[in-house]
């Protein structure tokens, strides 16, 4: 396979922490505004925000994000996660609430593979096993006034990882780009992470293992893109194999540059 290589200190600038959105009860909440496109554009900010579970936020952390005018949220998670852990903006006024789970249930999605699977191999079975839920994450993206929009998961940083790195390779963001914004996950997750270290503990993982699947190196987004660009071409190939029109993805373009 193919490796994306590149000194990602040049990408990690101060302005990710204009990106980085502060909340209680949330820590990986952030915009993927400001970031150059091969042909000279710019992605849009507070357009597309990308987050961890919003399960635990305060009145006031709601208002923040209904402050910054979020119309669309499509949540990623399995359905177990999302009836034990709600979001807490579903009903809100004025947004659209999407539950699209990419899988069902995990030993589903994940039969056959050895565990635990490491962070490519599963952004590979995202794009291979999941492209019918993919799709309609996308076509909910597409319809008129979707943005601004806030995908999100758990963590926020692999299910949601993959979706917003096909958004972006939609918009002409290198790859290079893609990944370092991948990596930042790192940096605002760390709070959070002995609560998760514990919980994979319980399923059976150790701490090691565990750390693993938390990480988010920028050299993962590097070979899951080059998977992508080898087998499919790219985002807008990909997308379009799987279901949505080029009208379509123009719509979600438009939106996202500038």
């Amino acid at each position: 396979m193919e490796r994306l290589d590149f000194d990602h200190d040049v990408f990690i600038l101060e302005s990710d922490r204009t990106r980085y959105v502060p909340l209680e009860g949330a820590y990986n909440v952030r915009h993927v505004g400001g970031y150059l496109t091969w042909d000279g554009r710019v992605t849009r900010p507070n357009v597309l925000f990308r987050a961890d579970s919003l399960h635990r936020l305060p009145f006031e952390s709601q208002q923040v994000l209904l402050a910054r005018r979020v119309h669309t949220i499509v949540d990623l998670r399995d359905p177990k996660e999302q009836v034990e852990y709600p979001n807490t903006l579903i009903g809100s006024n004025g947004v659209h609430y999407c539950s699209q789970p990419l899988y069902d249930s995990w030993d589903e999605f994940a039969a056959g593979e050895p565990q635990p699977i490491d962070l490519v191999r599963f952004n590979i079975l995202l794009l291979e096993r999941c492209p019918d839920t993919l799709a309609a994450v996308f076509a909910v993206l597409a319809v008129p006034n979707a943005f601004p929009a806030l995908v999100h998961c758990a963590a926020g940083k692999d299910r949601t990882g993959l979706v917003v790195a096909l958004l972006l390779d939609l918009a002409g963001v290198p790859a290079e780009t893609i990944a370092a914004d991948y990596e930042l996950s790192n940096r605002y997750l760390e709070p959070i992470l002995p609560e998760f270290r514990a919980y994979g503990e319980t399923i059976g993982f150790t701490a090691e293992e565990y750390d693993k699947i938390m990480s988010s190196p920028a050299a993962v987004m590097c070979e899951t893109l080059a998977f992508l660009h080898g087998r499919f071409g790219n985002a807008r190939s990909y997308l379009q194999q799987i279901g949505l029109t080029a009208v379509q993805l123009d719509a979600i373009v438009s939106q996202l540059v500038v």
